[in-house]
C-alpha cells in the first residue's frame, strides 16, 4: 500500500514545493534564520554563455576541429602568398591566427553535458540562493558547491561593470547580492582520502552521526575571528542526523519551524494524514504536506522516473562497492600467490644450490634428500 504522502527529497517534488512563495519563504526564514518575506525564482543555470549556443555547436563540431588543425599547420608565409581578396586574406589570417587557441575557446565554453543547472535559485532580501537537495552521497560536495555559488556571485559581474558604482549608484544592491548555498543532505557527503594526494589543501572532516548543521563563512583567521568577508555563505543540513537526533530527542537546541521543515523533508512519507491532522505544524508546513499527498497525474510521472532513477543510483552504488571489494580480493590473491611461487621458486633454487655443494663432497643420494627436502629425482636430475 502506498504511503500517504510522497518523498518530497526527489527532485520534482521538491522543485513544485519550491515553486510556492509561502513554502519557499517559511523554509528560507528557517534555515537563514532571518526573516524573508518575499522571494522570486530566477534561471537556475550556471552557462554564462547562453547566447553562444550556435557557437558552441559550430566549435565543438568534429569537421572543425579538422579545420582548425589543418589551418594551424600551413605556414604564416604560405597564407601570404595566396592570391585572394582582401578580405579573405584578412579571415585567413585571423583565422591562422585563432587555430591555435581553439582548443582553449572550446574548453571555456561548456559543452550541452556541463551546462549545470541548479535544484533552486531564487532572490530575496538576504541575496541570491541556491537551495540543493541531494538523495544520495555526493563525493566532493565542498567542490561542487563552492563552484556553484562563487559561479552565481561572479556572473553578477557584467562584462564593463564599474566598481564606482557602489557610490555612485544607489541600485547597486539590486545588481550586486550575496550569493548563499543551502544543502540538504539525506545522507551527508563522501570525503575520498585520495582527493587529498591530488589536492593537498582538500582537508575536510567527515560529517558525525548526530552533526546537524554546519555554517560557513569567510571569517579573519588571525585576530579577529568574528569579522567576516561578506558576500558567500553556506548553509549544510544533515537529515540522516535529524532522524537520530528525533529519535534521541536531541533537538530542544533548534527553532521549532526548522525541526518543522527538517522533519518534512526528512520523514513526510512515513507519515499517515492522521498524523498530520493532529499536529500544530505552521500553515505552510501543512500546506507542503498537502501537494504532496496527491500529485497531478504529470508529476506523479515524473515522480515514478525519479524513483526509478535514485534505485539506479543506489544499485549502481551497491554493485560498483561489491565490484571493487571483489577485484580487489582478486587482486590480493593474485599477489599473495605471486609472491608464494616467488618464494618457492627461490627456496628450490637454494636447495639446489646445496644439493649440488653437497654432491661434489661425495654424500649419498638419501642424505643429501634429508637435508635439503628434495626428492631422489630432483637430486639425480642435478646430477645431468
Amino acid at each position: 500500500m502506498r504511503p500517504d504522502f510522497h518523498e518530497p527529497t526527489l527532485d520534482p517534488l521538491f522543485k513544485h514545493l519550491m515553486s510556492h512563495k509561502a513554502i519557499r519563504n517559511s523554509l528560507l526564514t528557517a534555515i537563514l534564520n532571518e526573516e524573508i518575506s518575499d522571494s522570486e525564482l530566477i534561471d537556475g543555470s550556471l552557462n554564462p554563455f547562453p547566447a553562444f549556443k550556435e557557437i558552441r555547436s559550430l566549435i565543438n563540431d568534429s569537421k572543425i576541429e579538422v579545420l582548425m588543425q589543418s589551418i594551424e599547420a600551413i605556414p604564416v608565409q604560405a597564407l601570404r602568398e595566396r592570391q585572394h581578396q582582401d578580405l579573405l586574406h584578412q579571415a585567413l589570417g585571423f583565422i591562422r591566427k585563432l587555430a591555435p587557441y581553439y582548443h582553449d575557446l572550446s574548453a571555456a565554453i561548456p559543452s550541452a553535458e556541463r551546462q549545470t543547472r541548479l535544484d533552486v535559485v531564487c532572490k530575496s532580501s538576504y541575496g541570491l540562493i541556491n537551495v540543493e537537495i541531494q538523495i544520495a552521497p555526493q563525493d566532493y560536495w565542498d567542490l561542487r558547491i563552492l563552484d556553484h555559488v562563487c559561479g552565481l556571485f561572479h556572473r553578477q559581474f557584467s562584462r564593463g561593470f564599474k566598481w564606482e558604482e557602489f557610490e555612485t549608484n544607489a541600485k547597486v544592491s539590486e545588481k550586486i547580492m550575496r550569493v548563499v548555498g543551502v544543502s540538504l543532505f539525506v545522507k551527508p557527503p563522501i570525503y575520498p582520502e585520495n582527493v587529498e594526494a591530488l589536492l593537498p589543501w582538500y582537508k575536510v572532516r567527515a560529517w558525525e552521526d548526530n552533526e546537524l548543521k554546519r555554517h560557513f563563512r569567510l571569517c579573519n583567521q588571525e585576530k579577529n575571528p568574528e569579522s567576516f568577508r561578506p558576500g558567500i555563505e553556506f548553509f549544510d543540513f544533515n537529515l540522516e542526523a535529524f532522524i537520530l537526533l528525533h529519535a534521541k530527542h536531541g533537538l530542544d537546541a533548534y527553532p521549532k519551524v526548522l525541526c518543522e521543515w527538517l522533519d518534512f523533508f526528512a520523514r513526510a512519507h512515513t507519515k499517515t494524514v492522521a498524523d498530520i491532522e493532529a499536529s500544530d505544524y505552521s500553515e505552510p508546513v501543512k500546506q507542503a504536506y498537502e501537494l504532496i499527498k496527491d500529485l497531478p497525474p504529470d508529476l506523479e510521472e515524473q515522480y515514478k522516473e525519479s524513483l526509478i532513477e535514485r534505485e539506479q543510483i543506489s544499485h549502481y552504488i551497491q554493485g560498483t562497492r561489491a565490484l571493487a571489494l571483489a577485484e580487489g580480493k582478486a587482486e590480493a590473491k593474485a599477489e599473495i600467490d605471486k609472491v608464494k611461487a616467488e618464494a618457492a621458486s627461490q627456496l628450490r633454487a637454494e636447495k639446489g644450490a646445496i644439493a649440488q655443494s653437497l654432491l661434489k663432497r661425495g654424500l649419498a643420494l638419501d642424505e643429501i634428500a634429508i637435508i635439503t627436502g628434495l626428492s631422489l629425482a630432483e637430486i639425480e636430475g642435478l646430477q645431468s
